[in-house]
């Protein structure tokens, strides 16, 4: 049996260049920190609405009916704007896109901190379910452009871990937070569930803007 030719200047099935190597190592040390962080930053704002229905009971009037339903509306935007939201992924890039989901996910966290009635928290869980739209699928869509299928595997272990590295430090973090009621550096006047936002919204938009700079040198 004659053996296969691989054709001048490409590699073997499995193997890969040198220069492809140092483009994914280079893509697995400096890319993929910034997107566990995301990931991080976006599970803990899944879980914290969780740690705080007393607190917006006492601070807005949110009852538990009010507060379940407005817990689903986040999902309902995300739904709804999943796809759309990938689709501009596509055609703006994942460095601009990805650094709008940040961006505008904690400017609504910022605006959370502003809630008065319940109709207020309604509105901001939908808007915060829109913001985060296409975030997950955005980045393994990212993973597909950038890496082979060689190194896609690893880095979606990787990415998939801060999910669950989320739900370790989410608990302590959010009662550190919420630590805050009656305390004398506390905002004046400010409740502790609008406190908890102000502090989160901060780690919300600074990984979005860490990763714009970062994203403009390139893997290659």
């Amino acid at each position: 049996m004659s053996e296969a030719v691989v054709p001048a200047g490409r590699l073997p099935d499995g193997q890969v260049s040198d220069a492809e190597s140092r483009a994914v190592g280079k893509f697995l040390r400096r890319m993929l920190p910034i997107l566990v962080l995301m990931l991080l930053v976006n599970q803990m704002d899944r879980t914290n609405v969780g740690f705080v229905q007393d607190e917006l009971r006492a601070d807005v009037g949110v009852s538990a009916t009010a507060y379940g339903l407005g817990a689903g509306l986040f999902f309902i935007g995300y739904a709804l704007f999943e796809v759309p939201s990938n689709m501009l992924l596509e055609r703006f890039g994942a460095r601009v896109w990805l650094t709008r989901i940040m961006i505008t996910w904690g400017l609504v966290i910022v605006t959370m901190c502003f809630i008065h009635n319940v109709t207020m928290f309604y509105v901001l869980r939908f808007l915060l379910g829109v913001a985060e739209a296409g975030f997950f699928p955005g980045v393994l869509l990212y993973f597909t452009q950038w890496l082979p299928d060689s190194s896609r595997g690893r880095a979606s272990a990787i990415f998939l871990g801060g999910s669950a590295t989320a739900y370790i430090v989410t608990g302590p973090i959010t009662g550190a937070l919420l630590e805050c009621t009656g305390r004398a550096d506390s905002p004046a006047g400010a409740g502790c569930s609008r406190w908890r936002a102000s502090s989160r919204s901060s780690s919300d938009s600074w990984p979005g803007s860490s990763w714009s700079p970062a994203s403009r040198t390139r893997a290659g």
